[in-house]
């Protein structure tokens, strides 16, 4: 038998086709087809990240879902809406909301008993406030890979990730809004998305301050913040969230306050026209012990000596703090939107360094790396507190 080798194959005359030429074009739409389905990969994942209908920017989830925080301790159960009017009869609940829908447009709406509240441009605030929308499947998906992601990546380098959402003053105090919506609440973006994404780790401070709202009022008239009281009653539901998550923070000291004194109201909305003379509203905690001292670094690096209730305001971000004499050696990367302006003295008051810097989720250009912040500053907790019409955003998407 004649050995059959390349040179054989070379010289096969032109009316036999080797197996090899006679099958190459064959191969042919084989190759289109892998071509095809890589491409029409690419361009799936080009608009899943790009072409998203919420817009571009979405962080889509890559995080293996984790373990829960313990619900008692960092999100006891909330007494809301007993009813939900947009689900039991949608078509009444749509034509009370048309009734007085036009009212609602302005920078701020006058609600009951003198209340004043953000009106429905700042991200859909009164929309939220009676749960006329659900958040789609592809919002929540984006704020699960916000969070999951970040949460995953603090763990991976050994440091814990606590989410807080300031409760908005139509959930605490929900006759502060005008006549007719109240009637209308139904369950929010938060219910939703703790419902939904139960492995982020939520810290719900709802009920606490309904129950200290029983005694002191924790929402001023001409403010949609909570009050200084007011985050010193959340700052509890944190510590207490910390310390069962953390055994080492279980004996974290409380906040030596004994009820709170009340103060001229602050009146937010002077930038939009509303002139009104302040009450004495807005409630401050009763402390029971001298502040200590706490060193102020700004961005450029000067310091400054102030005592650690000293509130820190969103111009001042950037900024890091330590005191010394705070019971707990621990550093806490606080990113955080204007509602840490009443949170962050607690902080400071607890813990021997803070670092605060803003959470920028309304500017998504200039949202920081979490993770990279937190190694960064060497910090061992990051807290990220946002108020809660902030759900709505779509995080890392430009508002159209």
């Amino acid at each position: 038998m004649t050995a059959v080798g390349p040179e054989s194959l070379r010289e096969t005359p032109e009316s036999k086709p080797s197996w090899r030429r006679s099958h190459r074009w064959r191969l042919v739409p084989f190759a289109l087809l892998i071509v095809a389905v890589i491409a029409a990969t690419i361009a799936g994942l080009v608009w899943r990240s790009q072409q998203n209908p919420l817009g571009e920017g979405v962080i889509q989830p890559t995080a293996e879902p984790a373990a829960p925080l313990d619900a008692a301790a960092c999100a006891p159960a909330f007494d809301g809406p007993a009813d939900d009017p947009w689900a039991d009869d949608p078509a009444a609940a749509r034509a009370a909301w048309d009734a007085q829908a036009e009212g609602l447009g302005g920078y701020f709406v006058e609600g009951d008993d003198g209340h004043v509240l953000l009106g429905e441009p700042h991200w859909s605030n009164l929309s939220q406030a009676v749960g006329r929308e659900q958040l789609t499947p592809a919002h929540v998906e984006a704020w699960d890979g916000y969070l999951s992601n970040m949460r995953a990546d603090l763990e991976a380098q050994g440091r814990e990730l606590f989410v807080m959402v300031a409760p908005a003053k139509w959930e605490i105090v929900p006759e502060a809004l005008p006549d007719g919506l109240e009637e209308l609440r139904g369950p929010g973006h938060f219910e939703q998305l703790q419902r939904e994404l139960p492995h982020v780790p939520w810290v719900d401070a709802r009920a606490a301050l309904a129950e200290a709202q029983r005694e002191t009022p924790l929402y001023s008239r001409l403010n949609s913040h909570w009050s200084d009281y007011g985050a010193s009653v959340a700052f509890g539901q944190l510590a207490e969230c910390l310390g069962a998550t953390d055994p080492a923070l279980a004996t974290m000291p409380p906040l030596p306050i004994d009820g709170a004194t009340m103060a001229p109201d602050r009146n937010e909305f002077t930038v939009a026209g509303l002139t009104r003379e302040p009450g004495l509203d807005w409630a401050v905690p009763s402390w029971t012990e001298p502040a200590a001292p706490m060193t102020i670094v700004a961005p450029d690096g000067t310091e400054r000596i102030e005592d650690a209730r000293t509130a820190l305001l969103m111009s001042d971000l950037p900024a890091s703090t330590s005191t010394p004499a705070a019971p707990v050696d621990r550093h806490v990367l606080l990113v955080r939107d204007s509602t840490g302006d009443q949170l962050a003295p607690m902080l400071q008051s607890q813990f021997q360094r803070t670092t605060q810097i803003r959470a920028s989720l309304e500017e998504p250009s200039g949202m920081p790396d979490v993770p990279a912040e937190a190694a960064s500053a060497d910090a061992d907790i990051v807290v990220l507190l946002l108020a809660q019409r902030y759900l709505q955003i779509v995080p890392g998407v430009e508002r159209p």
